[in-house]
């Protein structure tokens, strides 16, 4: 069974799935100060963040910092593994997008690319999140007639979730609960959780559904964990809008990618929360959908979307 820390004389290794959760909460706390307290005696201390894990949203790093200061532990004895470039109080080894490259291997190699009948845009939703929800309700209400949206949270679920914030989401959840959404894959999890490896090998199903994918990330508060499902756009040249941290889009450029700021208004990539970048986002995509050229620049981000099928292949090469 695997282990949440492990200790050496040399070593204390923490996993942080463990104690990081994917609504950025943070638990064991106690269980944390308690083993580094009763095991500490001078080893240095390595945090695997292996899937993304927000150590600074969820307020883990203010408890190791807490950890530390208790027990007099030097910073320079903490060395966090993690996909963040960004300098922090701790020795950081940052690991790269490994599931970029993982995921050319489940992408279908053919499949239906003709988009003559497909919706505007299209986003296919798994595992619940606040964001999520509300980037589900702007879309359907700003494109009711035309878009493709899957949704895979059960709704005893998203009901049980909102039930002492009912009043303040009565507009959203009234939507939700007479909301048919569209079929693609089914999830068992009461989440809604696919794999990521299924979510890959199916991706030809849907990719002509719908002209441009909102991607609505895993995680909205940093701009660096970027999934398969960024990967899927990016290796199958489709046209994309990004929910995911500020600065998401401007980091995927950095990294070498195509994003549509010639064609799209991209500024909703600095609104410095989900709910403006997402309101923000749905009005950039409803310019387009007005615009009297709208079939032709529909048309250029194909054109500039195909060139990330290149892109990507050469930085899978890279690793």
């Amino acid at each position: 069974m695997e282990q949440a820390i492990t200790v050496t004389d040399n070593e204390i290794v923490i996993l942080a799935q463990f104690f990081i959760h994917k609504d950025y909460s943070i638990t064991r706390k106690d269980l944390l100060l308690d083993i580094i307290s009763k095991y500490y005696r001078g080893q240095k201390i390595r945090v695997k963040l292996l899937d993304g894990e927000n150590h600074r949203f969820s307020g883990f790093e203010e408890a190791l910092r807490y950890v530390c200061g208790a027990l007099l532990i030097p910073y320079s004895h903490v060395t966090l593994e993690t996909h963040c470039p960004d300098d922090g109080i701790f020795n950081t080894e940052v690991l790269r997008l490994g599931i970029f490259i993982s995921v050319g291997r489940y992408l279908p190699a053919d499949f239906d690319r003709n988009i003559d009948n497909a919706k505007f845009i299209g986003t296919t939703l798994g595992r619940y999140n606040v964001s999520r929800l509300r980037l589900a309700y702007e879309l359907d209400t700003a494109f009711p007639n035309d878009s493709f949206i899957t949704f895979q949270s059960k709704p005893h679920f998203i009901n049980d979730q909102y039930r002492h914030f009912s009043d303040v989401y009565q507009a959203e959840l009234e939507w939700f609960n007479q909301k048919t959404f569209d079929q693609d894959l089914i999830s068992n999890h009461y989440m809604g959780m696919i794999d990521w490896q299924t979510a890959c090998s199916h991706y030809g199903n849907i990719w002509n559904k719908y002209q441009i994918e909102v991607i609505s990330e895993t995680d909205c508060m940093d701009n660096f964990w970027f999934t398969e499902k960024t990967a899927n756009c990016l290796a199958t040249g489709k046209p994309f809008v990004l929910v995911s941290g500020q600065g998401s889009l401007k980091r995927l450029k950095m990294m070498g990618f195509q994003t549509f700021d010639e064609i799209l208004d991209e500024s909703y990539d600095t609104a410095p929360d989900p709910y403006a970048r997402i309101k923000r986002l749905t009005q950039s995509l409803q310019v387009l959908y007005t615009s009297p050229s709208k079939a032709d620049l529909i048309s250029q981000l194909y054109q500039k979307a195909h060139q990330n099928i290149e892109l990507y292949q050469q930085y899978c090469k890279r690793q």
